[in-house]
């Protein structure tokens, strides 16, 4: 899903994508002029290798997630986890696989690992 940055006002603007059976699904609203609020929940189960056994083993996902888009480069705040987008377009997709690769980035274990 995308939508224009200038089409997101100070109401909320309902959102929902999905990639790899991982959902993600909140509201966006606007915090200032060129930075927009995307607060959701991320659910889903995707496949994942275990970083003990190696067994692929499928990792439960069901979180929420609260970041911040601006519309081109943003410099005012370096405290803020900001994902940066050209062209005036939103791209929630692009928020969703960002997110999903950063989880997959952690330690995972799968349920026999987990009890050692």
């Amino acid at each position: 899903m995308e939508i224009l940055f200038k089409k997101i006002l100070h109401n909320d603007v309902n959102f929902e994508t999905e990639f790899e059976n991982i959902k993600f699904f909140g509201i966006a609203k606007r915090e200032s002029k060129d930075l927009v609020l995307c607060k959701g929940k991320l659910r889903g189960n995707i496949l994942h290798t275990c970083d003990r056994c190696g067994e692929e083993f499928s990792l439960l996902i069901d979180e929420d997630l609260e970041l911040f888009a601006s519309d081109g480069i943003y410099k005012k705040d370096d405290s803020l986890d900001v994902i940066e987008f050209e062209n005036g377009i939103l791209n929630f997709e692009t928020l969703l696989v960002s997110e999903v690769e950063a989880i997959k980035s952690d330690y995972h274990y799968c349920d026999n690992c987990n009890k050692i």
